[in-house]
C-alpha cells in the first residue's frame, strides 16, 4: 500500500490527449518513461495501471491463509469491524447484477487470480511423482484475510440477496517478500480458521458455505429457493470470471450515489455466520447455534482476556528489565570493588619496593631502623635482617 500511494503521486494528469479510456475511470496509473529512439524526439510516456477498482461479490473470493488472528495489527477487534460493516441498496441503477453493496470502515482488499499449491492438512506440499508441485483451480484470492472474513460474515448476515464489494484487482501478483508465504491454504481458501499461533485448537471456523447452508464446500444443502438459487448462480458467475476486465467497474461519482443510501436491515438467518469450536463451547451453545448477541458476547470476553494478557505480560517484562538493570548495577559495583582492590595491593606493592630500595641504600644505622619497620609488619622478622650493610641486605 505504500508502494501504490508512492506511485499514485506520479499519476498526475498528462498535457496533450490522454491514452485513459474516459469511461473508465477507476484505474490507478503510474507513469514509466521509455527508452528515447532519437535525443529530438520528445519523451515519450505510457501509463501502467498498479491496479484496478472493481466490483465483486465476497463469496467468489477465497482466503490465501489457513488461519486469521482475532485482532488487526492496530489492535482493533475483528468481531467489531465486521459489526461495523453495513449493506446498502445497489446504487448502480443501469445494472442487476447485485442487490446490495457492502459499505465497510476499513480500505477495499486486494485480489489476484492465483493458482495455489494443494497442501496436506498440516500444510506440506502435496507434488507429483516427478516432485513438481500439483496447483489447484484458478481462482480469485486475497491476502487481506481478516477483512475478507469481515465483508463475507457481512454478506452471510444480508443471505440470499446478492452482495458486492469493492475491491483492487492487480494483474500480477505483488513482488513482496513475504506475500508469497501468505498463500498457505489447505483447502483453496474455501474455510479460515480463526486462533492465534499458540492457541492448540481454533477458536472458530468460518465457511461461508456452511453458514448459509447453500450447499456447497461441503455444507449441508438447505431447500432450494429462488433467491437462494439466484444468489448461487451470481456467485458461481463471478468466481468464472477469469479476466478483470469482465469484473463490473467502480463508477468514479460512487461516493455520491452512495452518500444518501440508508443501511439496510439483515435478514432472519437460521444459523450463526461463525462456527464456534465444540471443544470450546458451553452446553448452552453445544444444544443450538450461537446468537449474533452470543457471539458479540463471547469475542469481547475474548478481547478482554486478550489484553489482560497483555497487560500481564507488559508488567512480567517491566519487572524483568527492572531486574536486569538491578542486576548490572550490581556487577559494576563489583568491578569498581575489585578495581580499587587491585589499585589498594599496586600501592602497597609500590611501598614495599620503595622500603626495600631505601634498605639497600641505607648505612647501618638506616639498617637497624629499617628491621624494626620489618619486625613490625613483617611478623617480627630477626633484628639483623637488614643489619648487615649492603651485604647483608
Amino acid at each position: 500500500q505504500v508502494a501504490v500511494l508512492a506511485l499514485e503521486a506520479f499519476s498526475s494528469p498528462l498535457p496533450g490527449p490522454s491514452t485513459v479510456d474516459p469511461c473508465r475511470p477507476a484505474r490507478h496509473f503510474f507513469r514509466a518513461p521509455e527508452v528515447r529512439a532519437h535525443k529530438q524526439r520528445p519523451l515519450q510516456v505510457r501509463l501502467m495501471p498498479l491496479y484496478e477498482e472493481k466490483f465483486l461479490n465476497p463469496f467468489a473470493i477465497r482466503f490465501s491463509q489457513a488461519r486469521i488472528r482475532p485482532t488487526f495489527q492496530d489492535g482493533r477487534v475483528v468481531q467489531e469491524s465486521m459489526a461495523e460493516v453495513e449493506a446498502v441498496q445497489w446504487p448502480m441503477e443501469n445494472s442487476s447484477e447485485y442487490d446490495v453493496m457492502l459499505r465497510a470502515p476499513f480500505s477495499p482488499i486486494s485480489i489476484l487470480r492465483w493458482r495455489p499449491k494443494m497442501r496436506e492438512q498440516d500444510g506440506t506440499s502435496i507434488t507429483n511423482e516427478d516432485g513438481s508441485n500439483i496447483l489447484g483451480d484458478a481462482c480469485w484470492f486475497t491476502v487481506d484475510n481478516r477483512r475478507l472474513y469481515c465483508l463475507q460474515a457481512a454478506a452471510a448476515r444480508h443471505w440470499p440477496r446478492r452482495a458486492a464489494c469493492v475491491v483492487h484487482v492487480m494483474r500480477t501478483p505483488p513482488t513482496l517478500r513475504g506475500t508469497p508465504r501468505k498463500f498457505r491454504t489447505t483447502d483453496s481458501g474455501c474455510s479460515v480458521n480463526i486462533s492465534r499461533r499458540d492457541d492448540p485448537v481454533p477458536r472458530a471456523i468460518w465457511c461461508w458455505a456452511q453458514a448459509t447452508q447453500c450447499g456447497s464446500s461441503g455444507a449441508a444443502p438447505q431447500a432450494a429457493t429462488e433467491a437462494g438459487q439466484s444468489a448461487l448462480d451470481g456467485v458461481a458467475a463471478d468466481q468464472a470470471k477469469e479476466d478483470p476486465d469482465d469484473l463490473t467497474d467502480v463508477p468514479s461519482d460512487l461516493l455520491r450515489l452512495s452518500a444518501n443510501l440508508a443501511a439496510l436491515a439483515p435478514l432472519p438467518q437460521q444459523t450463526a455466520p461463525l462456527s464456534v469450536d465444540p471443544s470450546r463451547a458451553t452446553p448452552s451453545q453445544s444444544s443450538k447455534a450461537p446468537t449474533q448477541a452470543q457471539l458479540a458476547a463471547a469475542w469481547q470476553l475474548r478481547a478482554k482476556q486478550e489484553l489482560l494478557q497483555q497487560q500481564q505480560e507488559q508488567a512480567m517484562l517491566r519487572q524483568w528489565h527492572l531486574q536486569q538493570q538491578l542486576t548490572l548495577r550490581h556487577q559494576q559495583m563489583l568491578r569498581q570493588q575489585q578495581v580499587l582492590r587491585q589499585q589498594s595491593q599496586y600501592h602497597q606493592h609500590n611501598a614495599f619496593e620503595d622500603w626495600a630500595a631505601g634498605c639497600r641504600g641505607s648505612g647501618p644505622g638506616g639498617g637497624a631502623s629499617g628491621g624494626g619497620w620489618s619486625r613490625m609488619h613483617f611478623g617480627g622478622a630477626a633484628p639483623g635482617a637488614c643489619s648487615g650493610g649492603h651485604g647483608s641486605a
